[in-house]
């Protein structure tokens, strides 16, 4: 909770892909009609690999 308001945080790294986009729209709707907040992060890579900078940038989310 962030000032009495529950918050759902998504890290994608493909924010401005239309599908994304769509997603976190329809998302975001459907979070506010419940009074819930959305934090969107973008990160530069998938983070799923497990390489050296990967794992270094998934430190940022955590």
């Amino acid at each position: 909770m962030l000032f009495g308001k529950k918050v759902i945080a998504l890290c994608l790294s493909r924010v401005n892909d239309d599908v994304s986009r769509d997603f976190i729209e329809h998302l975001s709707y459907f979070l506010k009609e419940r009074d819930w907040r959305l934090f969107v992060y973008a990160s530069c890579s998938d983070l799923f690999w497990n390489s050296p900078e990967e794992i270094g940038e998934a430190y940022v989310f955590s």
